[in-house]
């Protein structure tokens, strides 16, 4: 047994199996939907920062943590960028 407790962790993944083939499919990790609701919903300015602050729960929830830009930067990057223990997603709009 894991000292870090990731047995424990494996033992509570999702699994899809699928007989006809012999594989087994493992939800690792899962995004929420609300992270790309900025591309799709209406928010009023004033809401922004309430939205996000919930968004923001949402991925922690799941396992998941939001890069925050360098205030201190040259160029702002427009890529929003979350990062999970196994994954990275960075996506930002057209």
């Amino acid at each position: 047994m894991s000292k870090n407790g990731e047995v424990g962790e494996l033992s509570k993944l999702t699994q899809h199996r699928d007989p006809r083939c012999g594989t087994t499919r493992l939800l690792i990790a899962s995004l929420p939907y609300s992270e790309f609701s900025i591309y799709y919903q209406d928010v009023p300015y004033e809401q922004m920062q309430k939205q996000q602050q919930a968004r923001d729960k949402l991925l922690e929830e799941k396992g998941w943590k939001r890069q925050h830009d360098d205030p201190d930067a040259e160029i702002r990057d427009h890529w929003s960028r979350v990062e999970h223990k196994y994954f990275a997603v960075a996506h930002r709009t057209i």
